[in-house]
């Protein structure tokens, strides 16, 4: 979530390469699965107290294609690689924040983010879970997924694994 940056539909909307539609989803938690039907690279955007939410995905899948070159493709048909490759740093950034990068905060629940959006008058983003073969797909590229996007619970104590059980 961005907090103190109001993103608006209308920005979005304004975009040739986007496309925005109301989301049906009625609370936050019901999102993700409403997302599902617009592809892996829908996200949606909630702006309360303001009701609803609003899906936003490229028009074009492979929109990443020539502005994140480096990236494998698997990488590129990421729902956090569109968020943050274009609509943070191509939309958001250059037109909300004179071009300085927003401040994001990550959110692991999606009423959490909408209730924090709601508090600091800014802007929740909320989108599906990367999926075991996303992942995948990116490591098989020989790729490191977008920074937050791997978020997995139960996490491995990761003392037992790193570190050694003897001295």
């Amino acid at each position: 979530m961005l907090p103190g940056l109001k993103v608006t539909a209308e920005l979005l909307r304004n975009d040739d390469a986007l496309e925005v539609v109301p989301l049906s989803a009625k609370a936050a938690g019901d999102v993700p699965q409403a997302l599902a039907e617009f592809g892996p690279q829908a996200v949606a955007l909630c702006n309360p107290p303001a009701e609803g939410f609003v899906m936003a995905r490229p028009k074009r899948p492979a929109i990443l294609k020539d502005l994140e070159p480096d990236h494998s493709e698997a990488w590129q048909k990421l729902g956090v690689a569109f968020l943050h490759a274009y609509l943070f740093d191509r939309l958001v950034a250059p037109r909300l924040c004179a071009g300085r990068a927003p401040e994001i905060r990550y959110v692991k629940a999606a009423q959490a983010a909408v209730d924090q959006a709601h508090e600091t008058a800014g802007t929740a983003f909320l989108m599906q879970a990367t999926t075991m073969e996303e992942m995948r797909g990116v490591c098989q590229a020989d790729d490191l997924m977008p920074q937050k996007s791997t978020y997995f619970y139960p996490k491995l104590a990761s003392g037992l694994v790193i570190n050694p059980l003897t001295t």
